[in-house]
C-alpha cells in the first residue's frame, strides 16, 4: 500500500474553453491518497481530475464534481473514492483586440 499525501487536482478543460476553473479552498486542490499495488522503488504515478469536457459546466458559476482518479495498470484505490470538490468557473480575461 503506497501513501500518497499531496496528489494535485487538475483540471480537463475542452480547447478553448473559455472559463478559467479555480478551487473555491486551496485545499481542494490536493489530495491525500492510498493506493494497492505492486512493489516498486517509486511511488505510483497517479492522475486526479475534475472533467468539464463532458459539459455540465458551462456557464460562469459555483460546481460541485467528483475528483477522478487515473491509477496505473494493476493499481486500485485502497480508500473510498476522494469527495467531490467545489470550484467556480471564472470568465477568462482576453486582452482587447488591436485597433
Amino acid at each position: 500500500v503506497y501513501e500518497l499525501p499531496e496528489v494535485p487536482v487538475h483540471f480537463l478543460c475542452p480547447a478553448d474553453f473559455p472559463l478559467r476553473p479555480r478551487f473555491l479552498d486551496e485545499r481542494a486542490g490536493r489530495l491525500s491518497l492510498r493506493v494497492r499495488g505492486p512493489a516498486r522503488s517509486e511511488p505510483p504515478k497517479v492522475y486526479a481530475f475534475i472533467d468539464l469536457i463532458q459539459g455540465h459546466c458551462s456557464t460562469p458559476g459555483s460546481y460541485q464534481q467528483p475528483v477522478q482518479i487515473q491509477l496505473p495498470k494493476d493499481f486500485e484505490l485502497a480508500q473510498e473514492p476522494p469527495p467531490s470538490a467545489s470550484f467556480q468557473l471564472m470568465p477568462v480575461e482576453r486582452p482587447a483586440p488591436a485597433p
